[in-house]
């Protein structure tokens, strides 16, 4: 009998704290019922009152009642915003509610912005910038990708005279910044006198852009380095587009050989001297305003011109490995422009017509060789060579003066560079570096006679160091290198 009555007494006070324990309530739920009772709402953080547990307020009290009672149950302070917002914010002083639990710290995982402005643009830890031409999204007001373009969305860099081509970095000029494709030295970087961009986005898979703290190996970069490298690699044994614009049309390939070769090219060409569309005209209008060429107002009523203008690029590359140390890449570029223009005049029963033209060229070559010896050293040596030519006839009709020009710059040189890795956060690369420039001007005019002719050559040695160290993390890091030129 008394072991019946000590079962029915635990029985009875088992059910007893059961009963009280499911009073408890998560606060949050709380929170959302005094929302629907009273058309309030609670801003708070989750985690604030995720730990809390507590006995409901009675339905029949007042909100303020409610929100004291709350204040008391808890280690939180509520402040009421405009009457029908409510904050909760945690206390400062420790509170002992038994209710509370502990808040462990939490540790924050280090975030890396990988698109920087726009998809496919990541900034480094040394500050440069890397634009992965695949992953650039469509900017605003254009209906194919430009990596110029893109560019120019990079504070610091921008255009002076609103073109795409023409580039200033930190408020230096276009002349003054270092652009390299495939390694070779890049004179002209635009067509239409710099509102197209001489690059094919399709083949274009990288561009480095470097706005100080360069490295040494790169030369002759006052204001800024654009380094653009393609990438050979490709799934498929044959990948070709075609595209078309209202100004031109172009032709890309990538062809896999076999599993250690692979060649690309692409090509294209303006349709601006088969037919004139909209997009021509208005980029016509833009350049030509106020000039010989254009119809501005400063023209002479009895003065018509005719001109036809053209351009065209091609690039190919070649990229073959050789065992399993060895690779072998050759790359080629040619960018041409020419305008070409014819001026008539019927002045008082006499007609006189005089033509004009303007031709600009860059061609550029390369010859790659790098060898991975192990995991640790790498060497990579690479020839080059790149000219650009300006030839420009101007014939006069006003004063018969003819004018005959012709700017050339010729950049060949020699690349060899080493790198070792010391360990994990040390890096080591040294180099030398041979670079041969030559610059030939010829002017020749009629009336009066002149005849000018200026070439010039500069030969430079260069022998370079630099380190990198990199901490554990990556969180941290420094370059240090120097660079020794001997000019002949």
């Amino acid at each position: 009998m008394i072991i019946k009555c000590k079962f029915l007494f635990y029985l009875i006070l088992l059910l007893f704290s059961a009963k009280a324990s499911s009073q408890q309530m998560p606060l949050k739920t709380i929170l959302i019922a005094i929302e629907k009772q009273h058309q309030v709402k609670f801003n708070y953080i989750d985690n604030a009152i995720a730990n809390y547990n507590i006995l409901p307020p009675r339905k029949k009290l007042k909100l303020t009642e409610k929100i004291t009672y709350l204040e008391k149950q808890t280690a939180l302070v509520f402040e009421f915003i405009n009457g029908t917002y409510i904050t909760i914010s945690v206390k400062n002083e420790t509170s002992n509610d038994a209710n509370l639990q502990e808040i462990q710290p939490i540790d924050l995982v280090e975030v890396a912005i990988d698109n920087y402005i726009t998809s496919g643009i990541s900034k480094k830890n040394d500050g440069s910038y890397t634009i992965q031409v695949k992953k650039i999204d469509l900017l605003p007001g254009l209906t194919e990708t430009d990596i110029l373009q893109t560019m120019q969305q990079i504070p610091g860099i921008f255009s002076s005279d609103e073109t795409i081509s023409n580039i200033n970095i930190r408020g230096g000029t276009h002349d003054q910044n270092l652009f390299l494709w495939d390694g070779i030295r890049m004179f002209q970087t635009g067509h239409f006198f710099g509102l197209i961009s001489a690059f094919n986005p399709n083949l274009n898979d990288k561009v480095l852009i470097s706005k100080n703290g360069t490295s040494a190996f790169y030369g002759e970069s006052v204001s800024g380095l654009v380094s653009l490298s393609s990438d050979l690699y490709a799934e498929e044994k044959y990948d070709s587009g075609f595209s078309t614009n209202l100004i031109s049309t172009e032709f890309h390939s990538k062809i896999k050989w076999s599993p250690k070769s692979r060649f690309q090219y692409s090509a294209r060409r303006s349709l601006t001297d088969v037919f004139q569309s909209p997009t021509y005209n208005n980029y016509y209008d833009r350049i030509f305003q106020n000039t010989a060429v254009g119809s501005g107002e400063n023209q002479p009523q009895n003065y018509t011109t005719e001109e036809t203008f053209y351009f065209y690029d091609f690039s190919a590359q070649y990229e073959q490995k050789i065992g399993e140390k060895h690779q072998l890449k050759a790359s080629f570029l040619v960018i041409n422009n020419l305008l070409s223009l014819q001026q008539n005049t019927n002045e008082n029963s006499t007609s006189a017509s005089r033509n004009s033209e303007l031709r600009q060229q860059q061609l550029g070559g390369s010859l790659e060789w790098q060898t991975i010896w192990n995991s640790k050293n790498s060497t990579k040596l690479q020839a080059y060579g790149s000219n650009y030519s300006l030839n420009a006839l101007n014939e006069s009709i006003v004063s018969n003066q003819i004018l005959k020009q012709k700017n050339e710059a010729l950049d060949t040189g020699l690349r060899l560079e080493n790198e070792h890795q010391l360990n994990d956060n040390f890096s080591f690369r040294n180099g030398y570096q041979y670079n041969e420039i030559g610059i030939r001007n010829n002017d020749e005019i009629n009336i009066p006679v002149l005849s000018r002719r200026i070439k010039e050559v500069l030969r430079t040695h260069a022998l370079i160091l630099e380190t990198q160290w990199n901490s554990t993390h990556k969180r941290a890091g420094f370059t240090a290198g120097i660079r020794t030129n001997y000019i002949e």
